[in-house]
């Protein structure tokens, strides 16, 4: 098969010893009733799933993951994502005979091609098209109504530790924003290109000026989030941007935002769709 990557990766048949090193690949894989043998230390598993991967052994946080206890599981498959700490795997997995196969999740359309995928790696097709059936159907009728590009103007802003950014459509909020009709002034920007997110410039904010602001932190860090906030009252740009204004800023539940959704990606686009619209129908 080939990953996120562009690696071509030899992978047995019907593994049956899968680790995996971030929570949204466990989440779609869990959803279907799929058995890992190694998981990644997170708070951000949603609760249907907490119950059926409480018991599996943890192999450390999504950017440490311990190459130790990952080969004492004895794994046949290694389902990672496309970050520096994962990349570095492959060739020490490689040379122990364990494959690697990184899955980056950055849109709806990925969340229904790793159900698929993940279906087959578990041996379980059936609970798999039922599972994308059923989120077909409801995205299906959350957007019977949206025209695309004929949305509000919004700005996605992703606080983390050392920076605030810009959300574009090649992030994952930025890709349901689209799909819900959003104008996302992210991109625009001169410098997106096929970045997914870019640097915060307030020139550039009010040059634009948002009907609305949608605010991610990172972690859902309280700190990040009031940091955020007091920049929009001490900053004078921000009083005449319209979301301010209008006092239409919100916080993106970390939940569904910080990490991506995977099967829950409909219950994030209806809260990003009440948001935009006033109502989730």
């Amino acid at each position: 098969v080939t990953d996120s990557t562009g690696a071509k990766v030899h992978i047995p048949a019907e593994p049956k010893r899968i680790v995996f090193l971030n929570a949204s690949n466990l989440e779609i894989f869990a959803s279907i009733g799929g058995k890992a043998v190694g998981r990644p230390t997170s708070t951000s598993y949603p609760n249907d799933i907490k119950e059926s991967i409480k018991d599996i052994p943890e192999v450390g946080m999504i950017h440490a993951p311990n190459l130790e206890k990952i080969m004492s599981l004895k794994p046949d498959l290694v389902v990672g994502t496309n970050v520096p700490f994962h990349v570095m795997l492959r060739k020490p997995l490689e040379m122990a005979g364990v494959p690697l196969y990184l899955n980056m999740i950055n849109s709806y359309e990925d969340v229904l091609k790793s159900i698929d995928d993940f279906g087959c790696f578990a041996s379980r097709e059936k609970e798999a098209a039922v599972k994308r059936a059923q989120i077909e159907k409801e995205y299906a009728a959350l957007t019977q109504d949206v025209q695309k590009g004929r949305g509000p103007k919004v700005l996605i802003i992703f606080g983390s530790p050392d920076s605030f950014n810009m959300s574009t459509k090649k992030s994952f909020g930025g890709d349901l924003a689209e799909r819900l009709g959003a104008v996302n002034i992210a991109d625009k920007a001169e410098n997106v290109k096929d970045s997914s997110y870019i640097p915060l410039s307030m020139e550039f904010v009010a040059k634009e000026n948002p009907d609305i602001v949608m605010l991610i932190t990172m972690g859902g860090s309280k700190e990040i989030l009031e940091k955020l906030r007091a920049n929009m009252r001490d900053n004078a740009i921000w009083h005449d941007v319209n979301a301010v204004k209008n006092n239409r800023v919100y916080q993106l539940p970390p939940s569904l935002f910080t990490v991506n959704p995977g099967t829950h990606t409909i219950d994030a686009m209806k809260i990003m769709k009440e948001y935009m619209y006033g109502e989730a129908k």
